[in-house]
């Protein structure tokens, strides 16, 4: 009895840690974009790049 209890202790313990990496994997990923996002953001305010913008929405609208 207690043997199955320990096996699903660990059984437990490891679903949380794969839950909790797989949260951490996401954050990271949105993270990441939202860092490329602002550097695009700045990057088009420092060089004044109308166009690129304007390309990006379209882009965006063809994709929505």
């Amino acid at each position: 009895m207690s043997l199955e209890i320990w096996l699903l202790g660990i059984w437990l313990f490891y679903l949380g840690l794969s839950v909790l990496m797989m949260l951490w994997l996401f954050l990271m990923i949105v993270l990441i974009m939202l860092l490329m996002l602002f550097l695009l953001w700045t990057l088009c305010f420092s060089l004044e790049v109308s166009w690129l913008l304007d390309s990006i929405a379209l882009v965006v609208e063809i994709v929505l």
